[in-house]
């Protein structure tokens, strides 16, 4: 007879055996590797998104209307890589400066700067764009002064065009007038030319600027004039004496090469020739003129040839006492000098 006790512990035992029976694989008797776990799969990794964009050349200059530059947009994502194939926008903040193509293609339309901005998504960089286009800003003329000494004589004077950054601008137009064209005359390309004695402004004109040259014409003018020798004395009818003129200008420089005419006050008294030689017509004075232009001079002649003006006769009395007697009578003539004359008809 099998005890309640003794039959439950047969039953707890019976158990505990196909439990690690079953545990063991059943009847097989060899042993087994544990199952590995499953493994967990990555995280994918986060879609690339335009973060930032540079534009390059980052700031550029063009020098004239028309020129152009290349800009280009580099796109990069949140990991700082390159984005390709990303679809980028340029505006620019200024088209009446610089226009920009959907290319990036920058170009300059007037003066200034403008701001071009390339967009991708919510990135955007940008490019500082100016343009200096070269712009007439001063002109100067070279000589500013200058003095022409006789009619005729010329300058030519040059006018150097600089830009808003003083450089020197080749291909400038540029026009010439004077101020008073009986002084001095300018050409087309600013050779002036003597007039007239005086002082005119010549005038460089280009654009909107100018500029002015002061032309001085100071050809010699006869202001004075002498006469050496400025007087004389000849003291027989048919003497000459040469007269010398002497013509000074503006600045007491002697003339040479001008003309002097001569002539006589009393050509009863002498006469004067072209070259200035006077001839004795007769007693008296007469004053002969050298003029050269406004200036004169004079020179004064007297004709003083001798004239019998009184006779004496040595002796003033004498008596003959006999027929047939002789005396010798001496007449002595003088002039109106109360020189003894000789040689004269009694």
């Amino acid at each position: 007879m099998i005890r309640p006790f003794s039959r439950a512990f047969a039953m707890i035992a019976a158990s505990m055996y196909f439990m690690i029976l079953a545990g063991c694989g059943g009847g097989d008797s060899s042993p087994t590797s544990p199952t590995p776990p499953t493994p967990t799969p990555p995280t994918p990794p986060p879609t690339p998104v335009a973060t930032n964009i540079t534009v390059a050349p980052s700031s550029h200059t063009l020098a004239s209307i028309g020129a152009t530059v290349q800009l280009t947009a580099t796109v990069r994502d949140q990991n700082n890589n390159t984005m390709t194939g990303q679809t980028v926008t340029w505006t620019s903040s200024n088209t009446a400066v610089a226009t920009v193509s959907g290319n990036g293609l920058v170009t300059a339309v007037s003066n200034g700067t403008a701001r071009i901005t390339a967009q991708s998504g919510s990135a955007s960089g940008s490019a500082n764009i100016t343009v200096a286009e070269p712009v007439p800003t001063r002109i100067a003329v070279s000589p500013s002064s200058h003095t022409l000494a006789e009619i005729g004589a010329t300058v030519q004077l040059t006018a150097t065009v600089r830009d808003q950054r003083n450089s020197v601008m080749s291909g400038q137009t540029v026009t010439w007038s004077s101020g008073d064209e009986t002084v001095a005359t300018v050409s087309g390309a600013g050779l002036v030319t003597a007039v007239g004695n005086g002082m005119t402004e010549i005038t460089a004109k280009s654009g909107s600027l100018s500029a002015n040259a002061t032309i001085t014409v100071a050809s010699p003018v006869a202001t004075s004039l002498t006469i050496e020798p400025s007087s004389h004395t000849l003291e027989m009818i048919g003497a000459t004496v040469q007269l010398t003129a002497t013509v000074r200008d503006q600045h007491e420089n002697v003339m040479s090469d001008v003309t002097v005419t001569w002539t006589s006050g009393d050509e009863s008294v002498a006469t004067v020739s072209d070259q200035g030689l006077v001839t004795a017509a007769g007693n008296g004075m007469a004053e002969i003129t050298a003029q050269a232009g406004d200036a004169m001079g004079t020179a004064a002649i007297t004709v003083s040839e001798p004239v019998a003006t009184s006779l004496t006769i040595e002796p003033s009395s004498h008596t003959l006492e006999m027929i047939g007697s002789t005396v010798q009578l001496m007449a002595t003539v003088l002039d109106q000098h109360d020189n003894v004359m000789a040689d004269v008809t009694v």
